[in-house]
């Protein structure tokens, strides 16, 4: 399955908190197989993706762009959600300060146990490969942004979570960008 992403921008910075905010899009493109697989489960396709370092699901919104899955001219199904909220920074070293570096990911999995790798066998590909991965307003106060992309993972849990279906491992993509502070912010009390 090809996913994209486009960050319109980021706010809300706390790194007491280790958490950002942001919105912005992630679409996904999938081919007939996994449409008829889609079907079998009764999987709806906002449910195809989860973003694993959401903070809290009550202060975030997800809203597909389309009311159903757009068959393109190539025979494969694409769908694009709009998503908004808090997200949590999972690595955070602050031994630089203030000249330090953030990483600002957003995590996108594989959600569906039938879309596990052991089971479908769903992995996740970069679709972005020369657009924009964020916006204008990406920048936060103090930062400058030093670098955006996009690379594959695989998050395995650890646990059955109880059916006993075994260690799922989960197919995953990761947009990170990477802020720097900014000389003039540092310097300025």
């Amino acid at each position: 399955m090809k996913v994209g992403g486009y960050i319109e921008n980021y706010h809300d910075l706390s790194l007491g908190n280790r958490r950002f905010v942001a919105e912005g899009y992630y679409w996904m493109e999938w081919p007939q197989a996994l449409q008829d697989k889609i079907e079998q489960e009764q999987i709806e396709p906002i449910e195809l993706l989860e973003i694993t370092n959401q903070v809290n699901e009550s202060d975030s919104t997800f809203r597909s762009v389309t009311d159903k899955p757009t068959k393109l001219p190539n025979g494969n199904y694409y769908y694009n959600i709009r998503f908004s909220g808090h997200f949590y920074i999972p690595d955070l070293t602050l031994r630089r300060s203030p000249f330090e570096s953030l990483q600002l990911p957003i995590i996108i999995e594989s959600h569906d146990d039938s879309l596990a790798l052991e089971s479908l066998g769903v992995v996740l590909t970069k679709d972005n490969a020369k657009d924009a991965l964020v916006g204008f307003y990406a920048e936060i106060d103090g930062y400058k942004l030093a670098s955006v992309g996009m690379q594959p993972m695989v998050h395995t849990y650890g646990t059955s979570w109880g059916p006993e279906k075994g260690d799922l491992h989960y197919s995953a993509m990761e947009i990170v960008a990477v802020l720097k502070t900014s000389p003039v912010a540092s310097l300025v009390i």
